[in-house]
């Protein structure tokens, strides 16, 4: 009984001094991160903001919304409960569109001329309960042009490649329709059109009326006839119950 006791205690011991010394190969363990990151575009001054649009006036001002964040969902026994992941946002270099960073997290950009984009590099703190980070710029189209916005994580944090995203937005020139004045022509033929159709309304209101009189005529002679049948039904039940009585009731002697 005590060697078994002994053997037990000893386990025990050999448990904590693992956890106290933080073994090479545990320390060695990877993580495994799920990123977060999504895109919304507001033309009223941030009032409202959406994840579904795509397409804007050339006039318009608008303001693009960057919502991300990165969470620890396989952490080891023996690994940090926090750490850092590297996040890159690109934006498309061009003279058709007005970018400015608006706030949030300011980060001065990295000009790509490889790719032609801006490169905003952020890093993030990722645990098992991140906290969402945002960052807005304002967008001022100068003319049409479509600009496509990517959010990638670092590829050797071992994080989902899922996570990474992007969000493609057109801009397009206001449609300026001016409306066309009708010729001498038109307005008289208009105004035909517009009689034929009062005298074909006014013939549809007249046959309307009578198929309405036609229809009540016809309901007003059923309901008679009913009425006929059930004051004949009523009258034949009372004589058939007084011959009935007649028989029935022993005439006095």
């Amino acid at each position: 009984m005590k060697v078994k006791i002994t053997r037990f205690l000893l386990l025990i011991i050999t448990v904590c001094l693992m956890l106290s010394i933080n073994v090479p190969y545990a320390a060695a363990a990877t993580y495994r991160y799920q990123g977060k990151a999504e895109f919304y575009f507001s033309n009223d001054g941030g009032a409202r903001f959406g994840r579904e649009s795509r397409i804007f006036y050339t006039d318009d001002i608008i303001l693009m919304q960057v919502r991300f964040s990165v969470a620890i969902v396989n952490r080891s026994m023996f690994s940090p409960r926090t750490s850092e992941v590297g996040a890159v946002l690109t934006i498309p270099i061009t003279d058709d569109v007005d970018v400015v960073y608006m706030e949030g997290q300011i980060i001065e950009p990295v000009i790509d001329r490889t790719n032609n984009v801006f490169r905003y590099e952020y890093t993030l703190t990722a645990t098992s309960d991140p906290v969402e980070q945002r960052i807005v710029f304002q967008f001022k189209a100068n003319s049409a042009t479509t600009m496509r916005m990517t959010f990638e994580f670092d590829k050797d944090a071992d994080i989902d490649p899922l996570s990474n995203t992007q969000h493609i937005i057109e801009f397009i020139e206001p449609e300026n329709i001016v409306p066309e004045e009708p010729d001498i022509e038109d307005d008289i033929i208009s105004d035909d059109l517009i009689h034929d159709d009062v005298i074909i309304e006014n013939q549809d209101i007249i046959r309307n009326n009578n198929d309405n009189n036609s229809s009540n005529t016809i309901d007003n002679s059923i309901l008679l006839i009913v009425l006929i049948g059930v004051g004949v039904a009523i009258c034949v039940s009372i004589t058939t119950l007084i011959i009935v009585l007649v028989k029935i009731i022993p005439k006095k002697q």
